[in-house]
């Protein structure tokens, strides 16, 4: 019998950012308010906490090293420095960053789970070159061949990703796990199957779905061992990809990992809007596991306006799932502190400025594969004489509900890049032709120009329809520069 808590706010604390966030020689007071002031009266009641990013220790182990053993703590960024330096400090001093974490959280009636990534590649980009962990220069044979991942921009070389059909890696990764767990009293454990998901080569993960089918149940063995030594039941929590297609595509069997009782949570995507959430409840009905879609913190490519947080919030939670995960937030100031207490629940989200955009390629190749099987922006347009391109846009309950009060601003806000006065474009809204435009600048871009309509709520649906048709395109540019569709964003502003 599960007996797991229904839990409704989960917020993922990037542990080794937060050793690079606070000052150098810290005291554990330091690190407590780094992690827990951002959380005060935020309706969080779970910290889902990641340190060292299954690579390194930035604790008590005997099984990994602090960053930088590879490159003899010699390091190329101040903030891996930081990490380094900042844990040493802890360590040497008597102190761990862990159990500080993990003392706090009780302190403050928090439960708290050890968030494990599972494959974390940070360390195949030079920038974070720092993050390579000696085991992989050791043993090149746990590391996928060297090969290409196919994904929307070509073909990209990746190198430090653990190969899962190696059974010495699984073991390995089982280890680490049961070093965190037999040391620590956290609550629970989350599988974070998304940093990052290549765990088989590209195409073979449909098949390869029993030897993580077979890891995850080795796992919840070991929690529930754990677990009986201290009278404790701990849960497990997995997060997966965006869409249940995904996730079976990239060898994670949910359905197996539910009906067989292995786990408790399933959180599901890492940057992409369109999370299956219906497809995953269903998927899970009958089975007493938890869904969490993931909220994620830089779908505009780097720290999303609170916005487009808010509006992303209401759109996740409106399908009514357990509750939400909070990922790469980053509440380090005021604004962002006060971002946490709202994004939490559909209440405390009525009355704000919102922003609805439509899904963009986020710039982290480990997800696109599963992007496959969904519109998402940018998109090139072509010159058509009949049909048109159809891109949906999402509204949340609020705005389509069309219970907004009178003083409230609805606009439609379109950017074609490189668009000139020349090119012929038609525009429609749920079928209803859109008439001129009026402009605005895009922020930081030169010569660029959104398009933008002011709407009326009766024009409002759940998902709406924006239809573009390019009937010709400036002759100068076409062969050159086509005309793309960069972003499409319905704002809604009680300001």
């Amino acid at each position: 019998m599960r007996r797991a808590k229904r839990r409704s706010y989960l917020f993922n604390w990037d542990g080794s950012d937060c050793l690079a966030l606070i000052k150098e020689r810290p005291s554990e007071d330091d690190l407590l308010r780094q992690v827990f002031e951002p959380l005060e009266d935020s309706g969080v009641d779970t910290l889902v906490y990641m340190q060292g990013v299954g690579n390194f220790a930035e604790y008590r182990s005997k099984l990994l090293p602090l960053a930088g053993e590879a490159r003899d703590y010699r390091f190329n960024s101040v903030s891996s420095y930081k990490r380094y330096a900042n844990a040493k400090h802890f360590l040497d001093n008597g102190m761990d960053p862990l159990a500080i974490v993990v003392r706090g959280a009780r302190e403050r009636k928090l439960d708290v789970f050890f968030s494990f990534r599972l494959n974390d590649i940070h360390d195949h980009w030079p920038d974070c070159v720092d993050f390579l962990p000696r085991f992989k220069l050791e043993h090149p044979e746990w590391l996928h061949p060297k090969e290409y991942f196919p994904d929307f921009h070509g073909r990209t070389e990746i190198t430090t990703a653990l190969d899962y059909s190696v059974k010495e890696v699984r073991d390995f990764r089982l280890r680490i796990i049961r070093e965190v767990l037999e040391n620590y009293e956290f609550d629970g454990l989350e599988l974070d199957f998304m940093r990052s998901p290549f765990y088989f080569h590209w195409d073979k993960g449909l098949g390869s779905a029993y030897m993580l089918t077979d890891f995850v149940s080795a796992v919840r063995d070991m929690l529930d061992e754990i677990g009986g030594r201290r009278g404790a039941y701990l849960e497990l929590a997995v997060r997966v990809c965006t869409t249940v297609t995904g996730s079976g595509m990239a060898g994670f069997d949910v359905a197996a990992w539910a009906k067989r009782g292995y786990i408790d949570h399933v959180i599901a995507g890492t940057g992409g809007l369109n999370i299956d959430t219906r497809g995953y409840m269903e998927l899970l009905q009958g089975t007493g596991v938890s869904f969490y879609p993931c909220l994620y913190g830089d779908y505009e490519r780097i720290a999303s306006s609170d916005a487009v947080m808010r509006g992303t919030a209401e759109l996740l939670l409106t399908d009514r799932p357990d509750g939400i995960y909070a990922f790469n937030i980053y509440p380090s100031g005021p604004h962002r502190r006060e971002l946490v207490r709202q994004i939490g629940n559909l209440s405390a989200l009525q009355g704000l400025d919102k922003t609805y955009i439509v899904d963009l390629d986020y710039d982290y190749i480990l997800t696109r594969e599963e992007w496959r099987y969904s519109i998402h922006l940018p998109i090139t347009l072509g010159e058509t004489e009949r049909e048109s391109l159809t891109i949906p846009v999402r509204a949340g309950e609020e705005l389509a509900s069309r219970t907004v009060p009178e003083h409230a601003a609805i606009r439609l806000k379109v950017w074609i890049k490189d668009m000139t006065a020349d090119d012929v474009i038609r525009f429609r809204w749920n079928g209803g032709r859109l008439e001129e435009a009026g402009t605005e600048p895009v922020a930081e871009q030169f010569a660029q120009h959104w398009l933008t309509w002011e709407l009326r709520p009766s024009m409002i649906r759940y998902v709406n329809e924006l239809s573009i048709q390019l009937v010709e395109r400036n002759k100068h540019l076409k062969s050159y520069a086509p005309a793309i569709v960069q972003r499409v964003n319905l704002e809604l502003a009680y300001h």
